[in-house]
């Protein structure tokens, strides 16, 4: 019994404490400094030892900061916190503390507190590293750069390595740009390597760019030269002379075609001169289709136009069909007048059922062509690829060419696809049709497909009809 009542008050007196530092906390976020102090120094009082006693010693300095206390007091008060609490979760906020506030000090006139933030940099962990070597550059201190370069050879974790990288590409400095180059160049990690190139790049002045370039004319991994080829793409016209050689020359197909893609996503009068040079000259289908890819992603009308002509002349069936899916992804009216053009181009029977699917995501304007091409086209097997997706669509409009073709065609194969169409139209707008031609229609075997796709719809009317056919009754 009397370990069951120091079990209630311990577990009160946690919940205590833990109210208690709530309350001085909501008060750091309220940003009500002298409120808070006041709160964390009761809270001290009361639980020197206590679960949130580090925590709370810890807002106790950044509240002095806050209020704006001399910077030598604030600055002892972090420093006396990480020599009390080192394995304190907040231990790395108040060396990265020491060294802002340090840096002001220094700023100020008071050049000793630059050697201790030159210490924190070699001692403390990353985080705080990264923070003094910031605030030994923003000093104009050299030895920046110094401590930066050792701590990157001295077994740096891969982490670290990148956030390196950065503060290399943040010093103006020839030293550095050498390391990033070293890094680019010959580090054993790809990943190490792809972040210096990114930084590289970021210089965009002549001399990174020939670098760059460089890295891509060897036997350099190809994740590297993707890289490359990425970092050109953010230098805007910069970049495009370089992209257009990686596409012209590297050996790498992989690499040649993100330098494609790339410079799509670019766009602009030279790059699309030279697409017109590849689509020429090219005889790579799996190039040609990034190219056509590119047009589509360049937008405009003279993208567009490529794309039909593409679509319209090339000798490979396989191209005209992929400009003509991109075509129609642009929709609108004139997306559907370029479809018309491709219809005249003569274009094989495979070429015309990509022409049917495009006009099937093309909205109203594509829905009048399936419905002209569905009742006249010469090919049979076009007209029963635009009754499919006719039958996809539904509305009045495809009800209205069923019915046309129904009254008008004998070709048997191409009502049994007007059947199933009918029988795909949504909210059963077809069973009427379906019902007709199940008691009606004088081919058995049509009669027969329009009985089975009844059965597949649960509708009372589908089921009245069946039993009437079932019962002879008209």
């Amino acid at each position: 019994m009397i370990a069951i009542l120091c079990l209630g008050l311990n577990i009160s007196a946690t919940a205590q404490e833990a109210d208690q530092y709530k309350q001085a906390y909501d008060m750091v976020l309220a940003e009500n400094w002298a409120g808070a102090e006041r709160a964390f120094d009761s809270f001290l009082a009361r639980y020197p030892d206590g679960k949130w006693s580090d925590d709370a010693q810890y807002w106790q300095c950044h509240v002095q900061e806050k209020r704006g206390s001399d910077l030598e007091d604030v600055f002892d008060c972090y420093q006396d916190f990480v020599g009390e609490y080192k394995g304190s979760s907040w231990a790395d906020d108040a060396e990265s503390s020491m060294v802002r506030v340090g840096n002001r000090l220094v700023n100020s006139g008071k050049r000793e507190y630059a050697a201790i933030i030159e210490q924190i940099g070699e001692s403390a962990e990353e985080e705080v590293r990264l923070v003094a070597l910031d605030a030994l550059w923003q000093m104009g201190d050299e030895r920046a750069l110094d401590v930066a370069l050792e701590l990157y050879d001295d077994n740096a974790s891969v982490a670290f390595k990148k956030k390196l990288i950065f503060a290399f590409s943040q010093f103006d400095s020839p030293r550095a740009t050498a390391k990033l180059k070293e890094i680019a160049k010959a580090d054993d990690d790809p990943e190490i390597r792809k972040d210096a190139i990114f930084w590289i790049a970021e210089r965009r002045d002549s001399e990174s760019i020939d670098f760059l370039t460089s890295l891509t004319t060897g036997n350099e991994p190809v994740e590297v030269q993707k890289q490359v080829a990425f970092a050109f793409s953010q230098l805007g016209d910069a970049g495009v002379t370089a992209l257009i050689k990686l596409a012209r020359n590297s050996r790498h197909e992989e690499v040649r075609k993100d330098a494609i893609f790339w410079l799509g996503q670019t766009g602009g009068p030279e790059v699309a001169s030279f697409f017109d040079e590849l689509l020429a000259t090219s005889k790579d289908p799996e190039v040609m289709e990034q190219v056509i890819f590119a047009f589509s992603q360049m937008g405009g009308e003279e993208s567009l136009n490529r794309l039909a002509r593409i679509a319209q002349s090339h000798e490979n069936d396989e191209l005209r069909k992929e400009a003509i899916f991109w075509i129609s992804q642009t929709g609108g009216s004139r997306a559907a007048s370029l479809m018309e053009s491709i219809e005249k181009s003569n274009p094989s029977e495979e070429v015309m059922e990509s022409v049917v699917f495009a006009y099937s995501q093309m909205g109203e304007e594509g829905l009048k062509r399936l419905g002209a091409l569905a009742s006249t086209h010469p090919s049979a097997e076009v007209r029963k690829e635009s009754i499919f997706w006719l039958g996809q669509s539904g509305g009045s409009q495809a009800t209205e060419v069923f019915d046309d073709i129904l009254e008008t065609s004998d070709n048997k194969e191409l009502i049994e696809q007007v059947v199933f169409a009918l029988s795909q139209l949504p909210d059963d707008q077809g069973v009427d049709q379906l019902i007709d031609l199940a008691k009606n229609h004088p081919n058995a075997d049509v009669r027969k497909s329009a009985v089975f796709y009844l059965g597949q719809n649960d509708s009372d009317r589908a089921r009245q009809a069946l039993v009437e056919i079932i019962r002879g009754r008209d």
